[in-house]
Parts: C-alpha cells; structure tokens; sequence
C-alpha cells in the first residue's frame, strides 16, 4: 500500500519563514517520528533510498512574500504533502493525531486536519492496482502533462541539471517504483529508447536555485510540460502511463524528502 496524504497545519503564532524550507520540514518530520516509532525512524534515516516524499509548505491564504521569506499571521493554515512507499510509514503518517505540533525552525505549527480522500490529489491504493490502472491510462494516452509544484532537479556527474528531460524524468520514476516493490523487467535502456519519440509539445516554466542551509545552492526548475505520445508505440504508451501514474507518489528528481519533486500529472 502506498499513499499521498495531506496535511493541514495551522500556524502557532505569527512568524517568517523561507519560502522553500524543505530541510527544516525534514528536521521537523524526523523529529516527530523519533518520539512515534524510533526504530522506524533510524531505518528510514540510515537507509540508502528514502521510501516517502515531504513537500514544501503551501499556503492556503494569501500572505506577504518578500524577498524569498513569506510572512504569516497567528491562524493562517498551510498544507504540507507526504508521500509514502511502503505501508508501515503509511500507517504512521495516517494516524498523525489533530493537534500534534510541528517545529519549524522558531516556528510552532499544530496539525488541524489529515486526510487521504481525494482532496488535493490525496489518496492511498495498493501498488500492483495501481500499476495496472497506470498501464490502462497509457494505452489511451494521447498526450502527457507533468506539473512540477515544487522546485526539481536532477544529478549529472556532480551537477544539477535543472530541466524536465524525459530521460532522467521516467528513470528517476522507474528507480523509485522497484523501491516501491514491483518487480519490473524494464530498465534504463529502455527508457532511453523511448526517449527521442516522446515529442514534447509545451512547456512553461523557469530554472531558480535554491539555498537549503545557508551555504549550498541547487538548481532547479518549476512548471508544466506536456509530451505528445503519437509517436509512440502501444508498448511505450502503456510504459510511459504506468510510470508517470506514480509521480504523485514518489516524486521526480532527487531531495525528494526535501521538498524537492512534488509531481501532478494529467493524461489526455
């Protein structure tokens, strides 16, 4: 089982905060599960591969941005996204108790709500189910659209390449669904092959760079691009469907349980 659970939390008192505080929010979620399930926690930090997403904190108000750090009041909420791979930690990220309290940083934030019934593309569904609608919806696909609401961002050598290549895109998705479990006969070449007939027909977005603690900067990208599947054979089709179905879940790129690759995607 996996799932995509939302989080609505609300602010403790008025403060600041970056706008993109993803390391701050992995600090925070490492510190609530020690107390939870400490063994469950030590696995997952000294583990190679993290098996679930955190997204960066969205507003749900409108707030002051300014230079890079947004403002808010006493009350405002926000929603922070999980993602997660494996069942256990779906578990525990389910039963996150209204009124547990979130350190940021200086900041307090309480959980006011938790839910995975659709809302904000929530949800949980069990992996092969999954997989087998993925493989559907590509075999129908006409077109392909990723949406990249959280900065993302890929490693060549010891670079960031801050660009939606479809290359490092499907092969980033294929690493994480063998981390999820299925047993795929595909591999990189694979997606290599398919690469240069999967036309992208729009794109809107920008690079930026992101500071994670003071010092180190990654380049990164937003936005949507869209890929026409015309080219592609059914077999592709259904590869390329059964994929981009789990972004939602694992995101795309690397520091995903930074903030990094929050996904939607959309088939047409």
């Amino acid at each position: 089982m996996i799932g995509v659970i939302g989080c609505r939390l609300r602010a403790e008192q008025a403060g600041s905060l970056s706008v993109f505080s993803g390391r701050l929010l992995h600090g925070a979620f490492f510190h609530y599960l020690e107390e939870i399930s400490p063994a469950l926690s030590a696995r997952l930090h000294d583990g190679n591969v993290n098996p679930f997403t955190l997204s960066p904190l969205f507003p749900l108000e409108e707030g002051e941005i300014r230079w890079n750090t947004m403002s808010f009041q006493r009350g405002d909420t926000f929603l922070w996204r999980w993602t997660a791979l494996e069942e256990e930690l779906l578990q525990v990220m389910l039963a996150v108790s209204v009124g547990t309290t979130f350190s940021v940083g200086r900041n307090a934030f309480s959980v006011a709500e938790v839910y995975a019934d659709g809302r904000s593309g929530t949800g949980v569904a069990e992996v092969e189910e999954h997989f087998a609608a993925g493989l559907e919806a590509g075999e129908r696909m006409r077109e392909l659209t990723l949406r990249f609401r959280s900065p993302t961002t890929f490693r060549v050598g010891r670079s960031d390449y801050p660009f939606p290549s479809p290359e490092y895109i499907f092969s980033s998705l294929l690493d994480r669904l063998r981390l999820a479990g299925l047993p795929l006969t595909v591999g990189k070449e694979d997606i290599r092959a398919i690469v240069p007939t999967l036309i992208p027909v729009q794109w809107r977005g920008a690079s930026l760079r992101v500071t994670l603690n003071g010092r180190q900067n990654v380049a990164g990208f937003t936005g949507e691009i869209t890929y026409s599947a015309k080219e592609l054979s059914e077999e592709e089709r259904t590869l390329v469907g059964a994929l981009a179905a789990f972004a939602p879940f694992t995101g795309v790129g690397r520091l995903t349980a930074q903030g990094f690759g929050v996904t939607e995607v959309e088939f047409a």
